[in-house]
């Protein structure tokens, strides 16, 4: 019998020691970021996550030629994008613009996450406006 418990202490304390290597959650996370500056989605763990419908994206804006727009703006550690860093990378179509920005604003997001806290984060859309 003091043989069997032997032998369970150490399954125990392999299993143990196992368990901790390949645990995800680190123990200590390095300090969160100072700057305010937006960060791009390679410079986060966990990059913003549209949360709000997605449908608005993807609806034509009647009269348009059905180009894509390529828009770019921040999203802030709230998951609301900021309209004022909102910029058109692609298409110059003002009206496109217009509806995107309008589109932009009913969006939520959720925020990125760099050393475990959320920091802003420049992100790119395109959609027929």
């Amino acid at each position: 019998m003091g043989h069997r418990f032997a032998l369970t202490l150490v399954g125990l304390v392999v299993c143990t020691s196992a368990s901790l290597a390949q645990s995800p959650v680190q123990a200590v996370f390095a300090a969160c970021p100072t700057t305010t500056r937006a960060f791009s989605e390679l410079q986060v763990q966990t990059p913003a996550r549209l949360v709000s419908d997605s449908s608005a994206l993807q609806k034509p804006l009647a009269g348009s030629a059905h180009s894509p727009t390529v828009v770019e703006f921040v999203v802030d550690t709230l998951g609301v994008p900021d309209l004022r860093t909102l910029s058109a990378k692609r298409g110059t179509d003002s009206l496109a613009i217009k509806h995107a920005s309008q589109t932009v604003a009913r969006l939520r997001y959720a925020p990125a996450v760099a050393s475990g806290c959320k920091v802003p984060q420049r992100v790119t859309a395109s959609a027929i406006w």
